[in-house]
């Protein structure tokens, strides 16, 4: 089952049993542009500890609470993250409609940028980055055949959303700061998975 936010508009929350639930959860709103209430990031803090296994997400509202009263006293129709989750395409896939300002982007030559802006159209987003030596360059990203990202300046390799100010530079790959949204799968050789687990490989056929 695919969530999509558009669908549950109103008396809804979303009930998530485990601290990987709400954690799962929050990005998934971070992703689709939501924010806490108060404009803090659903990413900073997921509020799941005051009520624990009982938590659920006032999606619609930017709060949470518990799920007795949402039941009770709310008159909410109450979701089931778990149920979701079980997909993993629902939860995880980042693609370009996702994609921000002041999200940074690392290509396969090693160059970084910051998202300034982004413009949608039909077959892929416009954007103007900024590299790190402070030039500017306005560009298409788009999917490739294998459907990975691909910038008008090269393969695209991670994409990452910073969580707090400190995280916000051009350091923040080699820091590992902020939230990983993308990571560019990459084929490997067979030396190169030997070299990797830092021991041989022995193919059997049967």
């Amino acid at each position: 089952m695919k969530f999509k936010l558009n669908d549950y508009k109103g008396n809804y929350v979303m009930h998530c049993k485990t601290k990987e639930e709400a954690k799962s959860f929050c990005r998934f709103l971070d992703l689709h542009g939501r924010r806490w209430f108060d404009e803090d990031s659903y990413l900073e803090v997921d509020n799941w500890d005051r009520y624990k296994i009982d938590t659920v997400y006032y999606f619609n509202l930017g709060t949470y609470g518990s799920v007795e009263y949402s039941r009770r006293g709310g008159n909410f129709v109450v979701l089931e993250w778990g149920d979701f989750m079980e997909n993993k395409e629902t939860v995880s896939e980042f693609t370009l409609d996702d994609l921000k300002p002041g999200d940074f982007v690392k290509f396969g030559d090693g160059s970084v940028c910051c998202i300034l802006f982004v413009v949608d159209r039909e077959t892929d987003k416009q954007v103007a980055i900024e590299y790190s030596t402070g030039n500017i360059r306005y560009t298409n990203f788009f999917y490739d055949v294998s459907g990975s990202f691909v910038g008008g300046y090269g393969d695209i390799t991670e994409i990452r959303r910073p969580t707090q100010l400190f995280d916000v530079g051009y350091n923040i790959f080699d820091d590992g700061k902020g939230c990983l949204l993308y990571a560019r799968e990459e084929e490997m050789t067979l030396d190169e998975v030997c070299k990797a687990l830092g021991r041989k490989i022995k193919i059997v056929e049967k």
